[in-house]
């Protein structure tokens, strides 16, 4: 689905990226295609989308349970860090989780 969105923004329909979007998480994504919709509407300067989507892709990390190298090679850590940057927010708390994490 995220390739699909991807698609149907690159032909102007973005009437269907919003049906698109809003039915993902309803279906608990993977960190990888979450990531890719977050970094797609960062793209596209929809930073609280992003960081939505951000939030998603990272619902199962612990970031206190990290290491600084597992942290680095995490992507969706690193983006979701990157959007609170550019939106002027504070950085995640130790041991936050992401959206639906437990």
């Amino acid at each position: 689905m995220a390739g699909r969105i991807d698609v149907m923004a690159g032909l102007g329909h973005w009437d269907e990226v919003e049906v698109d979007a809003e039915a993902l998480p309803v279906r608990r994504p993977l960190p990888g295609p979450a990531a890719m919709v977050a970094e797609f509407f960062e793209h596209h300067d929809r930073l609280d989308d992003a960081l939505a989507w951000f939030s998603i892709a990272c619902r199962d990390q612990v970031l206190d349970a990290l290491d600084a190298d597992t942290l680095f090679g995490r992507p969706e850590l690193q983006g979701r860090s990157r959007i609170k940057r550019s939106m002027g927010l504070p950085p995640d708390a130790p041991g936050y989780r992401g959206v639906g994490g437990s």
